[in-house]
């Protein structure tokens, strides 16, 4: 199966970062689907994590490559936490980058 490939930049990469890390720690899942995106976004998070440390000091564009599935969670992560963002979490540019992505991924899907 062909790989998902989004191109970014390091403030998107530590935007999906911070979203991971909301899930990463302590959100309890609803569903058992739910469940096994959250396994799949722990697998995101380190994968996504040593990017963001070799690309720390690129100003440029580049290329990340997901599988399918990798691709499908961080899809429903990025969507379900646009829908449920309250008005507390108030970093417009999180919220918009997480817009952008989700948009994008679901383009390559």
């Amino acid at each position: 199966m062909q790989k998902i490939k989004l191109k970014l930049n390091v403030s998107n990469l530590n935007a999906i970062l911070q979203i991971l890390s909301i899930y990463e720690n302590g959100f309890k899942a609803e569903n058992f689907v739910f469940k096994a995106i959250l396994s799949i976004s722990d697998d995101l998070y380190s994968k996504l994590l040593r990017k963001a440390i070799t690309e720390r000091k690129n100003d440029k564009i580049f290329t990340i490559s997901f599988k399918y599935h990798e691709a499908y969670a961080l899809e429903a992560i990025l969507r379900h936490f646009i829908s449920n963002a309250d008005e507390a979490y108030s970093d417009p540019y999180v919220k918009n980058t997480a817009h952008v992505i989700a948009n994008k991924i679901h383009q390559e899907l």
